[in-house]
């Protein structure tokens, strides 16, 4: 899981040290946060890792947000009916969408759903993230609580969190109890054997090797001894983490809910990747909520007031 709670603490109060240093990109998601902004751009043409670029109509925003969800068709999760991976949303206070990671491009996966195989989706090394990192891959966002990352929480966010939780291990058994015909299913990766050809002209194969896993070992005892033999273990190996600071391709919160004993061996990859980059890829629940109350953490986002900043804003997204 990328290291010992101590190293995870460090990444964190890291990851919270770069952010907060620098203060005009730190002042401006809190105004996001805070629903005085709609969007993230400071500096006139700067906008935060993982946001759309300041001249995109929908420049300074993330992709999850809900602005962009409701007017840019393209990124819009949507549900299988209409050719995405959406599993199921809430409402509420709380509200939040749980989905399957997707968006891949260089090949035909149905509904553009990230790849299981590094054959497909990592063939040279160098792109892991455009793979699943694990069967029954589950991402979750809040839709209505604008939070950019973990390092921009408090402890009132708590109930947020672990309502990613709650709907994400929800939809992550969603996928493990599912019908063969159910895109991303665990009946349907078992299933899957098909010939499809990518764009870059080299022809692979759908079907899940042995290989493609960390450990195989539940994986092949599902094939020989049947469903209800690792049910169990299945459902224990269940996990919710986060992408801290840099580690996180979107700046808006989400989480990961994956069964661990499914992982992927892209899942390494990113792992080593993340470390190469000098962060940690994923970090637990558990710990991001020990964190975010930590004396170190605390002391760092709440940092010294800057009198220099200057409340900017922003102009509302174009709607065609």
């Amino acid at each position: 899981m990328g290291g010992s709670q101590s190293s995870q603490k460090d990444n964190f109060v890291n990851q919270a040290n770069k952010f907060y240093s620098n203060k005009s990109q730190s002042y401006c998601v809190e105004l996001w946060q805070q629903g005085e902004n709609d969007k993230m751009i400071y500096d006139d043409t700067i906008t935060p890792q993982g946001t759309l670029p300041h001249n995109h109509d929908f420049g300074g925003m993330p992709v999850f947000q809900k602005e962009v969800q409701d007017g840019c068709d393209v990124v819009r999760v949507k549900t299988p009916e209409e050719g995405g991976t959406r599993i199921m949303d809430t409402d509420g206070d709380l509200a939040v969408m749980a989905f399957m990671p997707a968006g891949f491009r260089d090949g035909p996966t149905p509904n553009k759903i990230n790849p299981f195989r590094e054959e497909i989706g990592n063939p040279e090394g160098d792109t892991p993230n455009k793979c699943a990192a694990s069967l029954c891959h589950v991402v979750t966002t809040p839709i209505n609580i604008l939070r950019y990352n973990t390092i921009t929480c408090d402890s009132s966010d708590i109930p947020l969190l672990n309502e990613l939780d709650r709907i994400g291990k929800e939809a992550c058994i969603t996928l493990i109890n599912g019908s063969d015909t159910m895109i991303g299913s665990l009946r349907w990766h078992l299933k899957q054997d098909d010939n499809i050809v990518m764009k870059d002209g080299r022809e692979v194969n759908t079907k899940l090797l042995d290989t493609d896993f960390v450990n195989s070992s539940v994986y092949i005892k599902l094939q020989s001894d049947g469903f209800d033999s690792v049910i169990d273990a299945i459902i224990d190996s269940i996990e919710t983490t986060f992408h801290v600071g840099e580690s996180a391709s979107v700046g808006y919160l989400h989480s990961h809910t994956r069964p661990t004993c499914f992982d992927l061996t892209s899942r390494d990859q990113m792992d080593t990747q993340a470390s190469g980059n000098g962060y940690i890829k994923e970090t637990l629940l558990k710990d991001v909520v020990d964190f975010i109350g930590c004396e170190e953490f605390v002391k760092v986002k709440e940092g010294e007031e800057d009198d220099g900043l200057t409340r900017t804003k922003t102009a509302p997204p174009k709607i065609n």
